[in-house]
């Protein structure tokens, strides 16, 4: 499990990384982004319960998830191991991103890895597998 803290302070610690507030009044969402080409490789926001539901997961109204880029691939190999945990992105493309629920019991070294991943897909010059 990582909390919202460790999730900034992780991306704090990668190179040329950055977050804001993505949008007016909303101080709780964030954008992860690179600082050396401006996208996203995650957001972290809050999801509503039919979001959840949609998926058969039990979760509370406003519930967050970490987005993040992730290849098709492993996102099947990721549902399957994490049915409830990892989803079809949330605010997002469903082929390209997935969401993960903080509150899970996800290993920590598993969400920093995805983390990790989605960072270096989003590197200038790199395209992900499938898309």
């Amino acid at each position: 499990m990582i909390s919202y803290n460790g999730i900034i302070a992780y991306v704090e610690s990668l190179a040329y990384t950055s977050h804001d507030c993505p949008w007016e009044g909303d101080f709780y969402s964030r954008v992860l982004r690179r600082r050396d080409n401006k996208k996203w490789f995650g957001l972290i926001i809050k999801a509503p319960k039919s979001f959840f539901l949609r998926y058969g997961v039990k979760a509370e109204d406003g519930e967050t998830v970490l987005n993040l880029k992730c290849p098709p691939d492993l996102q099947l190999f990721l549902r399957e191991k994490y049915p409830e945990w990892v989803l079809p992105s949330y605010h997002m493309s469903k082929t390209h991103w997935i969401s993960v629920v903080i509150a899970s019991d996800m290993p920590e070294d598993e969400i920093k890895q995805l983390i990790k991943l989605s960072y270096e897909i989003t590197e200038s010059g790199k395209r992900a597998k499938n898309g």
